[in-house]
């Protein structure tokens, strides 16, 4: 992989949900673009996208948190996962603390520079 490890993560939400963001945190890169509110009922947008270092081993590892709203008010929180290292394999995952609330994503295993497709549903 290349020590310029490039990861845009782009979010559809189906949901009635929109969401605001609570935290985020890199523990290796830089932000290109840095997280964004995702609104309800969206087309697919670029939440955030994360670079790693130039000339380092580090890639780019991170996670952002939202919180989940409803009509105004927190109704729990989604967290994404995300990690390219300069060696090894591509990992991302998602959580939510709303029962009905569901995150899929399709994450190539491997490459330097790539997309992570989040799609947001409720069951």
């Amino acid at each position: 992989m290349s020590a310029n490890c490039d990861i845009t993560n782009i979010v559809t939400n189906s949901t009635p949900y929109s969401f605001s963001l609570l935290t985020d945190s890199l523990s290796s890169g830089n932000w290109i673009v840095s997280p964004q509110p995702i609104p309800a009922t969206s087309g697919a947008a670029v939440a955030f996208h994360a670079q790693g270092v130039s000339g380092t081993a580090t890639g780019a590892v991170g996670q952002v948190v939202y919180s989940v709203m409803s009509a105004g008010n927190s109704v729990g929180t989604l967290t994404l996962n995300f990690s390219d290292p300069y060696s090894g394999d591509n990992f991302c995952s998602a959580s939510s603390t709303v029962p009905n609330l569901s995150a899929s994503n399709d994450c190539p295993a491997h490459g330097s520079t790539f997309s992570v497709n989040w799609g947001l549903s409720t069951n």
